[in-house]
C-alpha cells in the first residue's frame, strides 16, 4: 500500500500490518485500499478543490441507438465531512474546507440519460499532501508546457512523448486516452 494511504488511514507504513482490520469491518487494511483502487477516485488537499471528468466513466450514457443526448450527473451526498461535490456538464468538482483533515470517503454518482439511471462509486481520497505529479517544469516552462504543447506522463512520473492508451497525468489532471 503507498505511504499516502497509510498516513490517511492511520496506519504505520514501516510495518507489515496489511493484514490489520483496525477498524474492526472484517476488512484488512489490504483490502480497504483495494476496494478504494478498484473504483474511479480523485485526490484533493484540504482547502482546496480538484476537477475530474466523469464522461469516461459513463461511456454508454451518450446516445444509444444512434440516439444523441447529453446526461445529467448528481451526487445525493453533496456535502460531507467539509467536502462537498458539484457537477458542470460531466465535470466533477470537489472542493475541501481548508480545517478537513486527511481522510478516505466514497460517493455514489448518479448519471441520467432521460432513459435509465445508474449510480456508480467514487471515491475521495482527501490528503495532506500531493500523491502524484502536480506541476511539472520542463525547460523552464511551468506544467510542461513546451512550444504549446502539455507533456503527458505515465503513473510513474516518466514522460510519455507518444501516449497510446490508457491512463496518463497531463497538468496534474488524470487523462484517460482511448
Amino acid at each position: 500500500m503507498p505511504d499516502w494511504w497509510e498516513a490517511i488511514v492511520g496506519s504505520n507504513a514501516s510495518a507489515a500490518n496489511q493484514n490489520d482490520d483496525p477498524d474492526g469491518d472484517g476488512w484488512t487494511l489490504l483490502e480497504n485500499y483495494l476496494e478504494f483502487m478498484a473504483h474511479p477516485y480523485i485526490t484533493v488537499t484540504p482547502g482546496q478543490s480538484a476537477t475530474i471528468d466523469v464522461k469516461p466513466f459513463f461511456a454508454g450514457f451518450y446516445g444509444q441507438n444512434g440516439n444523441s443526448v447529453t446526461p445529467t450527473f448528481s451526487c445525493a451526498e453533496q456535502t460531507d465531512n467539509g467536502v462537498s461535490i458539484s457537477f458542470e456538464g460531466s465535470e466533477m468538482t470537489v472542493s475541501t474546507a481548508a480545517f478537513t483533515s486527511p481522510h478516505i470517503l466514497g460517493y455514489n454518482i448518479t448519471v441520467n440519460d432521460g432513459e435509465t439511471t445508474w449510480s456508480q462509486r467514487f471515491g475521495v481520497a482527501v490528503t495532506g499532501s500531493t500523491t502524484g505529479i502536480v506541476n511539472v517544469n520542463v525547460n523552464g516552462n511551468v506544467n510542461g508546457n513546451v512550444n504549446g504543447y502539455k507533456d503527458f506522463y505515465d503513473l510513474q512520473g516518466r514522460r510519455v512523448a507518444h501516449p497510446s492508451r490508457g491512463l496518463y497525468i497531463q497538468n496534474g489532471r488524470k487523462i484517460v486516452m482511448k
